[in-house]
């Protein structure tokens, strides 16, 4: 079940990855802002999954299959016993695979919790070293000064820009584009953007789009931020000669969620290309085009079936709306019969009894025995639709400790079969 469901979850991350690219490329043909592409992109990876069971246009799950035998032989757990009488589907009582599905889920927990302890480490060290930086102002703006870390904004709360010494020895006019692009960072809260987005990270760690998706943002962060501070009027040129300088000097010094010049070549070379390309002529074309791509993509990753998610709460929501009809139906259904322990109750699913059988406890503390044959033992699980536990007060059948109501899948063929046994009985 969880296999499936991550399964689910890794397919529908691809698609919103390759929809948010030819967003980007959208966008940029258009010298549009990209950072909310793929934060936005991070967010539907993981409302999608976790949404899916929920959304009424996903196809219906198939039911889990059932474990063959007689209801005496397989008891019913605490977690899904019956409460007032109300029936609820037992589906799997040993869900296929649970051994793998465990597995993954304590090696998720172990994911999630090593990068949730990481980035509280990385918070501490952060407020650690921010106590060593000087609190400075370099050409009238506030900046912590450090011996080698940044350029860089950081905090949460409150943000900072962080500025290597190195930095005092550049030019006033390329000083002052470093500046610039830091203060943009601050003005549009970029960090605590990423760190929004590392927290979608920690709660799928195993799941590689969204770690595309957050390396994307970070570079899409970047681009942004240089769009903004040439159209303030820096010359491109002059710009892209101190992206080059900075870069190369830049140090991260392992500050969490901070956003700076992007240290990957692939990313300073994205950004030079942002800068420096000319739109072609049929542009607008090539935008919507990529428009439209996109958003076929995104419309595939919302509405692609989750067939492989769990039904449990469906089948649970289910007995919970039809479980006064459902106690009614088995109390007309066992008017006269004579005391057992449990009756099992054979129905089709537009409510008619195809067949009952009843096991009855010969003595104190022994078993309970079948009376004749179990239709159960010869029964093909495929015929089955769910299996029903009722027990409890509200049950009110003197002699009858509790129900088992079986319902059979539509078609003629199953009728067919329970009516062979039938025959075969007498």
């Amino acid at each position: 079940m969880i296999a499936s469901w991550m399964g689910y979850a890794l397919v529908a991350g691809l698609l919103v990855s390759l929809a948010a690219l030819a967003a980007e490329r959208a966008l940029l043909l258009g010298r549009k802002p990209v950072r909310r592409v793929w934060a936005g992109a991070l967010f539907l990876s993981l409302v999608i999954p976790a949404l899916s069971p929920r959304l009424p246009w996903h196809l219906p799950v198939p039911a889990l299959p059932l474990l063959a035998g007689s209801p005496a032989q397989v008891p019913v757990p605490a977690a899904i016993r019956i409460r007032d009488g109300a029936p609820v589907p037992t589906v799997s009582l040993v869900e296929p695979g649970w051994g793998i599905n465990k597995m993954l889920l304590i090696l998720w927990g172990a994911g999630s919790g090593g990068l949730a302890l990481f980035l509280v480490y990385a918070m501490g060290v952060l407020q650690g070293r921010r106590r060593e930086w000087r609190c400075e102002s370099l050409d009238g703006v506030p900046v912590l000064l450090s011996r080698d870390v940044g350029p860089a904004v950081i905090g949460w709360h409150r943000l900072d820009i962080v500025m290597p010494e190195w930095v005092r020895e550049l030019a006033e006019p390329a000083r002052a584009l470093v500046l610039r692009h830091e203060m943009e960072h601050v003005t549009w809260r970029d960090p605590r953007l990423l760190l929004r987005a590392f927290l979608v990270v920690v709660a799928m760690p195993w799941n590689p789009a969204v770690w595309f998706q957050l390396r994307r943002l970070r570079r899409a962060i970047e681009l942004d931020c240089d769009a903004r501070v040439v159209a303030s009027g820096a010359d491109v040129a002059r710009y892209g000669s101190v992206l080059l300088d900075a870069v190369g000097r830049c140090n991260r010094g392992g500050l969490p969620t901070f956003a700076a010049f992007a240290e990957r070549p692939g990313d300073l070379e994205a950004r030079i290309h942002a800068l420096t390309s000319t739109r072609p002529g049929n542009w607008r074309g090539r935008a919507l085009a990529a428009a439209t791509v996109a958003m076929a993509l995104g419309a595939a990753a919302c509405l692609m079936p989750d067939s492989l998610a769990p039904e449990l709460k469906t089948q649970l929501q289910r007995a919970k709306e039809s479980s006064l009809q459902g106690i009614e139906w088995v109390r007309e259904m066992l008017k006269g019969h004579p005391p057992a322990d449990i009756v099992v109750l054979y129905r089709s699913q537009d409510g008619r009894l195809l067949a009952s059988e009843m096991l009855v406890r010969p003595a104190p503390g022994a078993r309970p025995e079948r009376v004749g044959l179990s239709y159960m033992d010869e029964l093909s699980t495929e015929l089955i639709e769910s299996v029903e536990v009722l027990r409890g007060p509200k049950l009110a059948v003197p002699g009858i400790d509790g129900v088992v109501v079986v319902t059979l899948k539509a078609g003629g063929a199953v009728e067919s079969k329970v009516r062979q046994l039938q025959t075969g009985r007498r």
